[in-house]
């Protein structure tokens, strides 16, 4: 029971530091989400991957593809996939010279059912254009 209790110790005090990095953050995933059967393999990959990077990100989609060894292409394919399911926000940046990173607006998870809250991507899409 001791050793449990230094443990609970160690954890909150590990929490407390707030001394995450991309490299050492982990990203918790519900049973439920990893049994989805509408989401196919690489659609689960990257959405647990942007979940990595908090609920907006920006990451480059030549990033996404080198780090998980996985296409260009494929990167592209499920991003708008994961959209057109309304698990994710898509937004396209530009700069007046350039186009920018796409910005990706993450939909929470419900606790109990594990989808996602679709009502939050749709409301994100009407403020963002």
């Amino acid at each position: 029971m001791e050793e449990l209790q230094e443990f609970v110790s160690f954890i909150k005090e590990k929490d407390k530091r707030k001394d995450y990095t991309v490299d050492n953050f982990y990203v918790p995933v519900m049973n439920g989400f990893m049994r989805n059967n509408e989401l196919n393999h690489y659609e689960k990959l990257i959405y647990i991957y942007l979940q990595g990077y908090g609920q907006n990100c920006f990451v480059a989609h030549s990033t996404i593809s080198k780090d998980l060894g996985i296409s260009r292409s494929t990167v592209i394919r499920t991003l708008k996939s994961l959209e057109e399911k309304d698990w994710l926000c898509v937004i396209q940046r530009y700069s007046e010279k350039e186009r920018l990173t796409n910005v990706y607006i993450i939909a929470p998870l419900c606790d109990k059912t594990c989808e996602p809250n679709k009502a939050f991507v749709k409301l994100q899409r009407k403020l963002h254009t």
